[in-house]
């Protein structure tokens, strides 16, 4: 029975070997939860799941321990140990503090659920290139909205620079509107002269600016037409 027995984990330790130097690899895969959908390959050593950056399989979940669980590889088999986390570790549904696991199985760390299986290494290769090459679409998808507001935003100065009057042009006609408001408010004091003086000054706003391209124009024609 103990040579059937050594004989069977030295054929687990050489398929083992075998795979990891072929195309297929041991690998955990999110299946749900925080981090769905990544998939890490289970190298020799050991191997932490849990919070921190470091972890070999990190997930970012307050429920997770920082260092929740490890697994370890030994003559081809695989152990899983809770590291004394706060929600414990499950496989297969029933909860462990060290099991030997298989790939199928499921791991679940703090409401994570994590699958065990073999992974063509070809997987993680495209994985990581579809990842740059998202990360690449959503660096160059900034960079292009950047640059069109930039534009927007100059193009929008530059009309508005255009359409404005000059600074000592637009300095005569606030000074103008503003003398023009004066003589305004007091018509009720001396109508005949102060009618006269504010249409003098409201007519030299629109004179500076017969288009209206400031509202000190537009509002100068409507009080010349309410007083005409």
């Amino acid at each position: 029975m103990a040579e059937e027995n050594n004989s069977e984990e030295a054929l687990i330790e050489e398929t083992i070997g075998d795979l990891s130097e072929a195309e297929w690899a041991p690998a955990l895969t999110v299946i749900s939860g925080r981090g769905e959908g990544s998939c890490i390959p289970v190298g020799d050593g050991e191997f932490i799941i849990g919070r921190l950056k470091d972890c070999g399989l990190r997930v970012d979940d307050n429920s997770v321990s920082r260092r929740h669980a490890k697994i370890d590889q030994r003559h081809g088999r695989f152990t899983i140990t809770d590291l004394g986390s706060k929600w414990g570790t499950k496989i297969n549904g029933q909860a462990v503090d060290r099991a030997e696991i298989k790939f199928g199985d499921k791991i679940e760390i703090a409401g994570t659920l994590i699958s065990f299986d073999l992974k063509r290494r070809a997987e993680f290769c495209l994985k990581k290139g579809r990842d740059k090459l998202k990360m690449f679409i959503i660096a160059l998808a900034v960079l292009v909205f950047v640059g069109i507001a930039a534009i927007a935003y100059f193009r929008y100065n530059v009309q508005q620079n255009m359409s404005m009057p000059g600074g000592d042009v637009l300095a005569q006609i606030m000074s103008n509107y503003d003398s023009g408001i004066y003589y305004y408010n007091k018509i009720d004091s001396d109508p005949v002269k102060n009618k006269q003086l504010c249409l003098e000054h409201m007519n030299a706003v629109v004179d500076l600016d017969p288009t209206g391209k400031t509202r000190f124009s537009r509002s100068a024609r409507r009080i010349i037409e309410g007083l005409e």
